[in-house]
């Protein structure tokens, strides 16, 4: 069943969404299967769409060490459901 209906005429637009993936493997960063390239593939089809993307993934030790990552800065702690994790 499709509960939406047509609203011709609308003012309004939807707000773009802040989607965020929680991922261990995005392409070509950190890849061993396809999860990697799922996750790259996704993230650039919902930025096309307008929205906000973030991916988090593990700190691994190899990124240290990664000439595409060597300025990257690394956030510690986030807050998330009204609490703060470090």
């Amino acid at each position: 069943l499709d509960y939406h209906f047509s609203t011709s005429g609308a003012s309004t637009s939807p707000a773009p969404l802040h989607i965020m993936h929680v991922a261990v493997e995005m392409a070509p960063i950190a890849k061993v299967g396809g999860l990697g390239d799922v996750v790259t593939s996704l993230s650039r089809a919902v930025l096309e769409l307008g929205h906000t993307v973030e991916i988090v993934m593990p700190k691994f030790g190899f990124l240290d060490y990664s000439p595409i990552l060597s300025n990257l800065q690394y956030e510690g702690s986030f807050s998330w459901g009204g609490c703060d994790h470090q």
